[in-house]
């Protein structure tokens, strides 16, 4: 089986970053001592429009997160013009995107509604490392949120967990408790290593891409971080098919560095299944 077919078969998200800015310096992040706030630098437009091409010629409908390490609305007309740009290339796809909130506005809303989003999923960071935990902080973020947001009608669906629906697009407020459930990135000792009770299968079901156009087998390995630089599996350019060409599909070996200090647990593979209940869902006023 050839790298396109295994891509084809496999591939369940693709994180595509779109610049390098990023407004924060979270305590958990690595962005607290890489330089995100310096220039501000895009993905070469014309190997974004090769990489729609690439996954438009396999008929690629599953997800595509614009996330990586930074903040996508920070410049938000550029970055809503290439979802719409996504969006038409590849109208099957799921369309999603993180953000630290402090750029959304009502208007910024509606038009990625209009641009194609699928989920835009709002986290509600805390402020300090040491905060606690608690429904009652979790609330006040909450209600910093939806007071930037009076249009949008909020409701809770589980313990720390909100939705509201704008067409078909899902708007995702959460919190989870950073100090117990983040990835360690970049070296970072957020939380202690423990044993593994699955194998991590997210270099075979994910690919993802930085800004400068250098791919990885896991978002959890950055370009921009130099002891990542021997784990990373080349650079897109607008050669066509270069994205399969550069797709391993291939287990890391978790005893080894990066993946031994990797904290993290492997979420649901498939978020366009997950989020395509939640859709139905909130349809149906469940």
């Amino acid at each position: 089986m050839t790298n396109k077919e295994l891509f084809k078969k496999n591939m369940r998200t693709i994180e595509l970053e779109q610049h390098s800015y990023c407004n924060r310096k979270c305590w958990f992040c690595p962005n607290t001592f890489i330089d995100r706030q310096g220039p501000v630098k895009w993905l070469d437009f014309d190997i974004y429009i090769q990489i729609l091409n690439d996954l438009s010629c396999i008929d690629y409908d599953q997800t595509i997160s614009f996330s990586g390490n930074c903040e996508p609305f920070s410049y938000a007309e550029e970055f809503l013009k290439r979802v719409d740009k996504a969006n038409t290339w590849l109208p099957g796809a799921f369309l999603t995107v993180n953000t630290n909130t402090d750029y959304l506005t009502t208007e910024t809303i509606e038009v990625s509604a209009r641009a194609g989003l699928s989920v835009i999923k709002a986290q509600l960071y805390p402020v300090a490392k040491d905060e606690p935990y608690t429904m009652e902080n979790i609330s006040l973020r909450m209600k910093r949120l939806s007071n930037k947001l009076p249009e949008l009608d909020f409701s809770q669906k589980g313990y720390g967990q909100w939705f509201a629906l704008v067409d078909n697009m899902i708007i995702h407020a959460y919190s989870k408790d950073w100090a117990r459930e983040v990835h360690n990135k970049c070296d970072m000792v957020v939380r202690e290593v423990g044993p593994r009770m699955f194998t991590c299968g997210e270099p075979v079901t994910a690919f993802s891409i930085d800004y400068q156009g250098l791919a990885s087998p896991c978002c959890n390995i950055r370009g921009d971080y130099e002891p990542h630089k021997p784990y990373l599996l080349g650079k897109v350019d607008s050669t066509p098919g270069k994205i399969f060409k550069l797709y391993s599909g291939a287990i890391l070996e978790e005893n080894k560095y990066p993946c031994n200090v990797c904290a993290g647990k492997q979420w649901h593979p498939n978020g366009k299944l997950v989020y395509s209940e939640i859709l139905k869902d909130l349809r149906n006023g469940k």
